[in-house]
């Protein structure tokens, strides 16, 4: 039971820096939608739009780098799911994975804020990966919070063998 603990404390680990990046990537997005707004407003001139314009690809830039993102060798965001060993017996638990790779963010990654129709398209496109980034943070605490029982269970588990052993030897 040792060496599954190890293994589900790891996995506890890179589900909460996984979860870090998508916390920053949230921040990232919510920027991206107000520079998509602001970019709509007609009273805007098209040197500030394209100030807009170079944020918004910072920021798109910033979401598609966080997507390359490792954790100890392993990718935090593929739509590989990992298989994580929770007892001596070889069970494992699946997470689900985050892919970063889909079309709810390279489509918001790939807008355009430049004149106020992209700025629109670009909106929608946010909108959808802000949609789709809940849904992929909602996944990563389940997986965290199945991890998190199943490692409860092992600290049980382990108290009762070793109570058991106990009686043994004083009997």
């Amino acid at each position: 039971t040792n060496a599954a603990n190890a293994n589900i404390s790891n996995a506890v680990s890179m589900l909460q820096t996984q979860d870090g990046y998508l916390q920053q990537v949230g921040a990232a997005l919510n920027q991206m939608a107000t520079l998509a707004v602001q970019s709509q407003d007609v009273t805007k001139t098209d040197g500030q739009r394209a100030d807009y314009q170079a944020e918004y690809k910072t920021l798109a830039s910033y979401v598609t780098d966080t997507a390359s993102k490792q954790f100890n060798g392993v990718t935090l965001f593929s739509s590989a799911s990992l298989a994580v060993t929770t007892d001596g017996q070889g069970d494992t638990f699946t997470m689900a994975s985050v892919n970063m790779g889909i079309a709810a963010y390279t489509g918001a990654t790939g807008a355009d804020v430049s004149t106020a129709t992209l700025a629109s398209a670009a909106l929608t496109s946010v909108t959808a990966a802000i949609t789709q980034l809940a849904t992929d943070r909602a996944q990563v605490g389940a997986n965290e919070q199945r991890l998190a029982y199943t490692a409860n269970e092992l600290g049980v588990l382990s108290n009762n063998l070793s109570a058991a052993k106990i009686g043994r030897a004083h009997v």
